[in-house]
């Protein structure tokens, strides 16, 4: 076709300045999101993790470790072993409210019994 030029002839040269800046602020914007919002692994560690050792059975303390709900189900890790007042434990949690994080559980003595209570 005689007459015809490409559209970046066409286009000023603020246009094209334009365009090549929005090219790169969506390039530094989809590196920075695949970077830090990517990534649909848990990057926790597997288990319940505790700053104390268990005691042995029979023991007064907190018997098992926390109880937590994840998305509607009950979780409960280590039920054989009895911690002491002021452990803290670690629950690694990966669900759609906590990704990639810790929630910290303390077992503390209630009115007659011991108990985790997490902390907020």
């Amino acid at each position: 076709m005689i007459g015809h030029r490409p559209r970046f002839l066409l286009a000023s040269s603020a246009e094209l300045i334009e365009d090549q800046c929005m090219r790169r602020v969506s390039l530094i914007a989809g590196f920075l999101c695949g970077a830090a919002c990517s990534s649909d692994t848990c990057e926790v560690p597997d288990q319940t993790t505790y700053s104390c050792e268990s005691l042995p059975t029979g023991s007064d303390g907190c018997i098992g470790g926390p109880v937590w709900l994840d998305d509607g189900t009950v979780h409960q890790d280590d039920i054989d072993k009895v911690f002491p007042a002021d452990c803290t434990a670690m629950v690694p949690m990966c669900s759609s409210y906590y990704r990639n994080m810790l929630r910290l559980f303390e077992c503390h003595r209630g009115d007659m019994i011991y108990v985790w209570s997490e902390a907020l």
